[in-house]
């Protein structure tokens, strides 16, 4: 058949492999202080509910460990200072993978730019009829700096899966079951989440080749105004500008848009979510909803 006679194309592309040769030593080291930030975000709820249930007179586990050799006021402190030791180690290791992820960005971007100046600068004059001026300042601008991009957001195919279960698995312990209705809640947002990316995928790559068009017009004008002085056919290579740079406005403003709806989503999940999973333990459960699970649960 011919469909199976042709190659199969790679799960990643060709690029893939040398820039993970170059810049994997870079990358790896990020997503180690990522882990370290992800683990560490699970200690100060913890530590929260031992130091909540000290103030509250009961038994906590800094009391067991030091007890015997510490005075009330003592483990007061001691808990003040995990806490603030906590905040100091997750705030450096995220301070260290924005670094890396940085870093690891900013020379992909440059390596990719690099890539296809050099590239173009080979090419023939049959080679480079292929694709026009604003293609290439697309893929050396536009293309790289996504790229480029991508390493702030890489880890969290990892990263977010890795949270979700440690934070279910937290906020199960102490509410219980109902915890389940604010996963629901997420697992919603996914296909909401899709419409949108799906979305502002296709007005860039519209916008994208509105952009080619009015780059390539400004070229032809620029390279040919001689000719066009001597013949005084400014108004009309000027009428060709309008109408591209309004397509062009119109996609853009489009893309805005669903962004600020995106980001307006995310920003209301949290909230909705909450309301929702103390609904159900206040309600469904018919539990009283204690000062202590209350905090701990918006931690």
């Amino acid at each position: 058949k011919t469909s199976a006679s042709k190659k199969k194309k790679p799960f990643l592309p060709a690029l893939v492999s040398p820039l993970w040769e170059i810049f994997g030593g870079t990358v790896l080291k990020g997503s180690f202080f990522k882990l370290l930030n992800d683990l560490i975000q699970f200690l100060p709820p913890l530590v929260l509910s031992g130091f909540l249930r000290y103030a509250a007179g009961k038994d906590n586990f800094m009391t067991s460990v030091f007890g015997s050799s510490t005075s009330e006021s003592g483990i007061g402190f001691l808990y003040c200072a995990l806490i603030f030791a906590l905040a100091v180690a997750r705030t450096l290791c995220e301070q260290t993978y924005f670094y890396y992820a940085q870093a690891s960005g900013i020379c992909i971007r440059g390596a990719l730019s690099t890539a296809v100046y050099r590239k173009t600068m080979r090419l023939s004059s049959a080679g480079r009829s292929g694709s026009t001026t604003g293609e290439v300042l697309n893929h050396m601008q536009l293309d790289a700096q996504r790229v480029g991009d991508l390493m702030l957001f890489i880890n969290i195919l990892w990263s977010g899966l890795l949270q979700t279960i440690g934070y279910m698995a937290l906020l199960y312990m102490y509410i219980g079951w109902s915890v389940f209705g604010g996963l629901f809640v997420m697992l919603g947002l996914i296909p909401l989440q899709k419409y949108f990316y799906d979305a502002m995928y296709k007005h860039r790559k519209r916008q994208t080749v509105e952009t080619d068009r009015r780059v390539k017009f400004e070229n032809e004008g620029l390279s040919g105004l001689n000719i066009l002085k001597l013949n005084s056919s400014e108004q009309s290579l000027h009428s060709y500008f309008p109408p591209v740079r309004t397509l062009e406005l119109v996609h853009s403003t489009t893309v805005a848009t669903l962004n600020s709806l995106n980001t307006s989503v995310l920003m209301s999940g949290p909230t909705i979510l909450s309301v929702l999973v103390f609904t159900l333990s206040a309600v469904a459960m018919n539990r009283p909803l204690l000062a202590r699970q209350t905090v701990l649960s918006g931690q």
